[in-house]
């Protein structure tokens, strides 16, 4: 299993682009490492900015009614954004559930941190 942390990502895409390429394969790595190009356009395809523009979510209930409702499924993209969303309450059950779930890990480090 492969932990990628978004505060990663965010700071050094480059380098954790190259790594999750390298998890789903040697091959997908060397492409990106032998064509600068292609991790250009890979990088370009997955920012924060390019996917809040062309990538929507279409709620799956609407189209039951016949009326398509798109969600905007990206917020701001900030690092730590996320639990200023969350009630108390929700932060602490997701404390927990991390607690739980993620504990010993790089990426529960990194949580703790904020």
């Amino acid at each position: 299993m492969l932990l990628v942390s978004y505060e990663k990502l965010l700071l050094n895409r480059r380098d954790e682009t190259l790594r999750i390429a390298k998890f789903l394969g040697e091959e997908y790595y060397q492409s990106l490492v032998e064509d600068e190009s292609l991790l250009e356009k890979v990088l370009e395809r997955t920012s924060f900015d390019y996917m809040k523009k062309n990538l929507t979510l279409t709620h799956p209930d609407s189209e039951k009614g016949g009326e398509r409702k798109t969600v905007n499924f990206f917020r701001k993209g900030v690092i730590g954004d996320g639990k200023k969303s969350l009630s108390s309450e929700q932060l602490e059950r997701l404390k927990d559930m991390a607690v739980k779930k993620l504990k010993g890990s790089e990426l529960f480090d990194e949580w703790l941190k904020e």
